[in-house]
């Protein structure tokens, strides 16, 4: 649910350096392992509203794969510890049996029976046979019962013994697996990594190996192996160690790992879209800039055509008639200017030259040869001089085309 951070800060102040860094918005859920919480998950960012309902329901995915690969975890912690100390116990056991020149035993203060005796001390008062089988059977039922696998392979890698939770991890039956290779169970493309770790076991204990292993039912699961040798005196005979199933774990990381390759492909495509978009806009930019130039440009140049010739005129002009005929092109002028006839004009005929172009306009404006050649200054004959090049340029051919109508299809 969402909530604002002054409350936040207020509720958790564990949280108030972060707030002060920039973050902005926080989603996190519980990890939840058999109804306890063993932790919690949380993302960051420094971007308001930057998490989605799909982005909280993709992290209680994530937090249940995750608690369970911790609880996993501690299980497999307790093993270990629960291991050492049964080496420990066994070994104190061993040298009291084979050392004691007297009768030794263990007394449960608890129940005053006798977990564990000595064979100098069953000669000595009989009955000890039983406590013996007693000690034994309590350490079969621990092994028996523990979620991870004790097991044994000869030099061939034969599966000489498997404790029982074994049914559970392959999918074979006790009496299946006995005598099995272990190969057989090995995924393929961890067999040969295996074979030479268990080479390196025969020499030694070995750390923790991770491989893939095939089920009877064909389900891939992943298994996490300790091995140390077995020797009847200076002899090799096996190894022996402890499977642990991993397989909860190792999805989580795989779901971690594929939310974060998500993460970055979405950062990836979000980068691509912002530089598209600067890109556009740096290309909009320019031919605004380019288009406000080329209107400048324009602008000045019907003015220096259109404009300035004709207020020359008007300096020069002695009578009120012809001052009036000057003012009423000017305003024409102006009027182009601002209508797109000149510019298209411009645009579509380069070759003008500014002559013909105030030339072109004045037809435009129904002026005859006469007036236009006393409006410009100049002859008759330039005038129709013009005239005529303007009709090449603009390729009306045919005495029949007006030059007039041509023009004003232009507007």
């Amino acid at each position: 649910q969402s909530e604002k951070m002054d409350g936040i800060v207020r509720r958790m102040p564990q949280f108030a350096r972060h707030f002060r860094a920039g973050l902005r918005s926080l989603i996190g859920v519980p990890l939840i392992y058999k109804d306890a919480v063993v932790g919690a998950l949380l993302f960051w960012s420094k971007k308001p509203d930057a998490f989605t309902g799909q982005d909280l329901k993709l992290a209680e995915r994530i937090g249940d794969q995750i608690a369970g690969a911790i609880a996993n975890a501690r299980l497999f912690s307790d093993l270990e510890k629960t291991k050492l100390s049964l080496r420990v116990s066994e070994g104190r056991f061993r040298a009291m049996v084979e050392q004691a020149a007297v009768g030794v035993t263990e007394i449960d203060m608890d129940t005053d029976r006798f977990p564990a005796v000595n064979r100098r001390l069953c000669e000595i008062v009989g009955g000890g046979k039983e406590g013996l089988q007693r000690s034994e059977e309590r350490f079969r039922e621990l092994v028996d019962n523990i979620h991870d696998v004790f097991y044994e392979l000869d030099t061939k890698g034969i599966i000489q013994y498997a404790s029982p939770s074994v049914e559970h991890l392959f999918g074979y039956s006790l009496e299946e697996t006995i005598g099995r290779p272990i190969s057989d169970v090995l995924a393929p493309e961890d067999l040969a990594v295996a074979i030479e770790n268990v080479k390196k076991a025969m020499a030694g204990p070995i750390g923790p190996r991770e491989y893939r292993v095939r089920t009877r039912s064909g389900d891939m699961r992943w298994i996490r192996v300790n091995s140390s040798p077995v020797r009847k005196g200076d002899r090799l005979v096996g190894i022996r160690g402890v499977m642990s199933d991993i397989t909860e774990r190792r999805q989580a990381e795989e779901a971690l790992k594929q939310t974060l390759d998500q993460l970055e492909c979405r950062v990836r495509e979000r980068t691509i879209e912002l530089e598209e978009i600067s890109t556009a806009l740096r290309v909009l930019i320019n031919k605004r800039d380019m288009d406000r130039k080329r209107l400048e440009e324009d602008l000045q140049s019907n003015i220096g055509q259109l404009v300035r010739p004709f207020l020359s005129k008007l300096k020069m002009s002695q009578s009120n008639q012809e001052r009036l005929i000057y003012v009423n092109i000017l305003e024409t002028n102006l009027d182009n200017i601002l209508s797109p006839f000149i510019n298209r004009l411009s645009t579509a005929y380069k070759n003008l030259t500014p002559k013909e172009i105030q030339v072109a306009d004045l037809v435009r404006q129904g002026k005859r040869t006469k007036e236009i050649a006393e409006l410009l200054g100049v002859s008759v004959g330039t005038v129709d001089t013009h005239r005529n090049n303007l009709r090449k340029k603009l390729e009306l051919n045919s005495k029949a085309s007006n030059l007039r109508s041509h023009l004003l299809s232009l507007i």
